[in-house]
C-alpha cells in the first residue's frame, strides 16, 4: 500500500495515471463518490450506497468499485451480539459510513 492524499476532484486523474502494477485502491473521504463515478462497474452494494471504499482493476483495465464497509460495519454488530434479523437501530451522524450503515 501506499498513502496518497488528495480531494475528490483529483482522483480520476489520479486514477487515470496509474500503471497497470496497481491492483486496486481503498479509497476514504472525500473519494468515496468520485470512486464509484470512474468506476465502469461497480456491486449492486456500491450502487445502493452511492459510493466505493475499494476499487479493484478488472483484466480488461477497467475499474469495479464496492462497498466494503458494508461487510465491516455487519460483522462488528454480529461480533457485539446486537445484529440479527428484525432488529431495529439507529444510525447516528451522516459521515462517510452512514450511508453503509443503512444499506
Amino acid at each position: 500500500y501506499e498513502r496518497v492524499e488528495m480531494d475528490a476532484e483529483s482522483l480520476p486523474g489520479f486514477v487515470a495515471g496509474l500503471g497497470p502494477e496497481w491492483a486496486g485502491l481503498a479509497v476514504t473521504m472525500p473519494g468515496k463518490r468520485a470512486a464509484l463515478d470512474l468506476a465502469t462497474e461497480a456491486t449492486p452494494r456500491a450502487a445502493a450506497v452511492g459510493a466505493a471504499t475499494t476499487v479493484v482493476r478488472l483484466p480488461s483495465g477497467d475499474w469495479r468499485a464496492d462497498c466494503t464497509e458494508v461487510d465491516g460495519v455487519a460483522g462488528a454488530l454480529r461480533t457485539a451480539g446486537g445484529f440479527s434479523g428484525g432488529t431495529t437501530g439507529r444510525v447516528l451522524g451522516a459521515g462517510g459510513t452512514a450511508a453503509a450503515v443503512v444499506a
